[in-house]
């Protein structure tokens, strides 16, 4: 598809013109000018970058590969109007259903930062929760993890990710908190042990008695337990290390 297709008008709905194509889609929704397009050099490269801070994997390309766009990393970043409409197309002839692949076309739009994806949310009828977890992934994948961890805290919101989303958090400022007000609110299944130490950690952050009860949910003489209590202890050492440099510097 090329950059002469281009548009701020919005799309039709397709169900509704036996005669509309996916070209006349891909017209209606998205502005490829020069001006406009939003992935000239440097932001594939940045957007690569927070690729591999993430372990190789975007939250768009776990979307992606869910329904089965091949070659999905090779397609995004896009660097021209042409290689979008490959992606594009890709993406509309997946075999996931209908509402879900509409969920990564809202993704997409939310790049031009002009509201465009509110009206195609709006069109489509995409369901709250999931344009909500795309909007968090989108964060996500932009390097604002508070941002995106205030969307996925939501209760609504599947906790889709969540070791993923947990190492994330980890790393951000002021991840403490926001680690306990996602997993309080979202009730992520914790069965990694990263994410039971990620959690641990945030609680005798907050509170040394709240960390101390969690690892006692777990049995005796378990390597989960075992572990819990260990990073619990460093933890709290530490930060009285901490504390004693301060008060004597």
């Amino acid at each position: 598809m090329s950059s002469a297709m281009s548009s701020s008008e919005p799309p039709r709905d397709q169900t509704q013109d036996e005669d509309y194509t996916l070209e006349d889609e891909y017209s209606a929704l998205f502005d490829l000018s020069p001006q406009r397009f939003p992935w000239h050099e440097p932001v594939p490269q940045r957007v690569r970058q927070q690729r591999d801070i993430y372990d190789g994997t975007l939250f768009l390309d776990t979307m992606l590969e869910a329904a089965q766009v091949e070659n999905a990393r090779a397609l995004y970043p896009p660097w021209d109007p042409e290689s979008f409409g490959d992606l594009y197309n890709a993406v509309r002839k997946a075999k996931w259903d209908r509402m879900r692949k509409d969920c990564i076309v809202y993704y997409l739009l939310k790049w031009w930062e002009d509201g465009r994806e509110v009206k195609f949310r709006r069109q489509r009828s995409i369901p709250p929760q999931f344009s909500t977890l795309a909007d968090a992934y989108y964060f996500f994948d932009m390097g604002e993890a508070t941002k995106a961890a205030n969307l996925v805290i939501d209760a609504r919101i599947p906790p889709n990710h969540s070791s993923k989303i947990l190492r994330i958090l980890s790393n951000s400022q002021d991840g403490g908190p926001t680690i306990l007000r996602y997993v309080r609110s979202a009730h992520p299944v914790l069965t990694e042990q990263s994410s039971l130490d990620i959690y641990a950690l945030a609680l005798a952050e907050s509170s040394l008695q709240d960390a101390w009860l969690f690892q006692r949910t777990f049995p005796q003489e378990t390597p989960s337990r075992k572990q819990l209590i260990e990073k619990i202890v460093l933890s709290c050492l530490a930060r009285t290390s901490d504390s004693y440099s301060t008060t004597f510097l």
